[in-house]
């Protein structure tokens, strides 16, 4: 089930993923916390070992960056990343293939800032994916 917010490591990120592209492609998802009752624990990723990630101007690519910042809060000696936003749209620029307009990356920026803002506590601290933690990273998402 995609939208089950079980598993380690690299299968942390697939539900709210799967959130963030539907809910941009305007489809309502409901979700669990079941996660919250394994005790998945938030590491932090290792602010020494840096990558970088250009995001692609695309909805595959900002889900992508959503989901490679959350693994990098459960996976054991995941590199801290910094993204690159420098391929996205201005804001007002007409979307093509979608159509509309975009809305400029700024979004994009603020919601990473709020998952890192939400987990980076949590890493220090050596705390658990909890239920509430769940939620608000749902919330924050979709």
């Amino acid at each position: 089930d995609p939208t089950s917010s079980t598993g380690q490591g690299g299968d942390v990120s697939k539900p709210f993923c799967f959130l963030m592209d539907a809910s941009m492609l305007g489809v309502g998802v409901g979700f669990d916390t079941v996660a919250a009752s394994q005790g998945i624990r938030v590491l932090g990723p290792d602010e020494l070992n840096r990558s970088r990630f250009q995001v692609p101007d695309s909805r595959e690519g900002w889900v992508k960056a959503v989901g490679m910042l959350i693994d990098s809060y459960f996976k054991h000696g995941a590199s801290a990343i910094d993204f690159d936003f420098s391929k996205i749209r201005p804001k007002g620029s007409p979307i093509k293939g979608f159509g509309g307009i975009a809305s400029g990356s700024g979004v994009l920026e603020s919601l990473l800032e709020d998952i890192r803002g939400l987990l980076d506590p949590l890493a220090k601290t050596g705390g658990t994916l909890g239920i509430s933690t769940v939620v608000d990273l749902m919330n924050m998402i979709g």
